[in-house]
């Protein structure tokens, strides 16, 4: 077996562990959306072919101490990519965005370790990295339920969202 690949592997595993058990700098908690009063009643769009999972899942019930406070998507960019387009790695994160309870999260850089390969299509004249692109931004969040919108802008300015909501229970 190849040493190399195995090491690269086993540091591409200490990063993953690191991100995960990172304690994070913002100590205040965003509340829960007001207007749901139950999990049940929150209306849940079917998942868009450009997002392949997301963390928490749609109507997810989870312990607040079991809650790794980041909120993460796994996209799919082929859906997403229009002819001509000839997009980066970085060209894709800064298309992406998120809120939670309406308020912009920042990107985790360090969750952002697997990088897919580059896609051509020649008939339509494009070049991006194909998906999918695990994703994730920190969330200290209270117990309650919490609405999330991610966004993603195509290049010709329209926006594709999904929006799903979980829950934290004390």
């Amino acid at each position: 077996m190849n040493y190399r690949i195995v090491a690269t592997m086993l540091i591409l595993y200490g990063y993953f562990l690191v991100a995960c058990t990172s304690t994070p700098s913002i100590t205040k908690p965003l509340t829960g959306v007001a207007p749901l009063t139950a999990l049940e009643n929150a209306t849940i769009q079917p998942r868009p072919e450009f997002i392949n999972t997301v963390f928490p899942k749609e109507l997810e019930i989870i312990a607040s101490d079991m809650f790794e406070r980041k909120i993460c998507v796994d996209l799919l960019t082929g859906p997403l990519i229009q002819p001509n387009d000839h997009l980066s790695y970085s060209d894709i994160y800064e298309r992406m965005s998120l809120t939670i309870n309406g308020e912009y999260k920042d990107l985790l850089e360090e969750d952002n370790i697997v990088r897919p390969m580059l896609a051509t299509d020649e008939v339509n004249n494009m070049s991006y990295p194909a998906g999918p692109f695990w994703s994730c931004w920190r969330a200290i969040l209270a117990s309650g339920i919490h609405e999330v919108k991610f966004s993603f802008r195509q290049t010709s300015g329209d926006v594709k969202e999904y929006t799903w909501y979980f829950e934290l229970s004390e």
